[in-house]
């Protein structure tokens, strides 16, 4: 799924001129879902989150910002789409796995986007959660670079 976040951050700097295209996105999360016949439901929401992905940049054009929240916010469903085909790819092939946002396992930062920092209640919610919550049996498939 490599070059996704560039296309994300391109896709939010053309939607500042005012052109909203989120197609290549679209093709490669899609055509991944199709290549794997990965099950309806992990097409389904990979297509929900492109969806949202779309009204966002429309946003975005509309308001004509892209502020640092936004931008983080733009660039997290790059994350998403990928561990929900990562995680299908891993049943389909026998390993069991569930797909997980960051912030549904615990990982939680600071509001310095861009370059948010862990922090450090961080540890015990998330020692929590997978204590409590998460299947030891499945692997849970996380998104990376994103938090709460």
């Amino acid at each position: 799924m490599g070059k996704t976040t560039n296309s994300l951050l391109s896709a939010g700097e053309m939607a500042l001129e005012g052109r909203v295209d989120v197609e290549a996105l679209r093709t490669l999360h899609l055509g991944t879902c199709s290549e794997f016949n990965l099950p309806e439901t992990t097409t389904k929401e990979v297509t929900k989150l492109l969806k949202e992905c779309q009204d966002m940049l429309n946003g975005v054009r509309l308001i004509q910002e892209l502020s640092p929240k936004s931008l983080d916010q733009l660039v997290s469903y790059g994350e998403r789409c990928s561990v929900r085909i990562m995680a299908a790819r891993l049943n389909q092939i026998g390993v069991p796995a569930q797909a997980f946002d960051a912030w549904d396992v615990g990982v939680m930062t600071d509001d310095n986007y861009g370059d948010a920092k862990l922090l450090p209640s961080s540890i015990d919610s998330i020692r929590e959660r997978f204590g409590s919550r998460i299947d030891p049996n499945v692997v849970a498939v996380v998104t990376g670079f994103i938090g709460e």
